[in-house]
């Protein structure tokens, strides 16, 4: 992690400087803690008064609620606007198969489609509102 953090520090300095955006993405299940320890990178002071973070929260994890509501409150503190890309989830496939090959009591995942489209409501109206007062939907102006 020492030699993690500074490295994903000087790519989110590279991003403010040309000002584009910058996901920290939680994809797997398992690197969900790494993901979460990136996400601080929102409170470093040299990253002040840009707003190009983002991170990508998969829906179909179990954990996407306290996952969202963690990246929102570091917003919160670090006073700044954040991209958040709600998503679905691509890897559920692998994370059941690697769930059965640890050997796991369950699955880090929601296994029926019905229950991750219910995470995915549910997680997408605790996201703080556009200034449009809705939620910007996929292709919005």
């Amino acid at each position: 992690m020492n030699e993690l953090l500074p490295r994903v520090k000087a790519l989110a300095l590279l991003a403010k400087r040309f000002d584009i955006g910058f996901n920290i993405d939680a994809e797997e299940a398992d690197r969900l803690e790494l993901s979460s320890t990136f996400s601080k990178t929102l409170l470093d002071t040299d990253l002040a008064g840009w707003n190009g973070m983002g991170f990508v929260v998969q829906a179909y994890g179990k954990r996407c609620h306290s996952c969202s509501t963690y990246i929102v409150d570091l917003a919160r503190r670090a006073g700044r606007r954040i991209m958040i890309r709600l998503v679905k989830g691509a890897y559920w496939d692998a994370e059941i198969k690697r769930a059965q090959v640890d050997g796991l009591d369950g699955f880090p995942v929601y296994t029926r489609k019905v229950y991750t489209d219910v995470s995915y409501i549910a997680c997408a109206r605790k996201l703080p509102r556009s200034d449009r007062g809705r939620l910007r939907q996929f292709g919005d102006p």
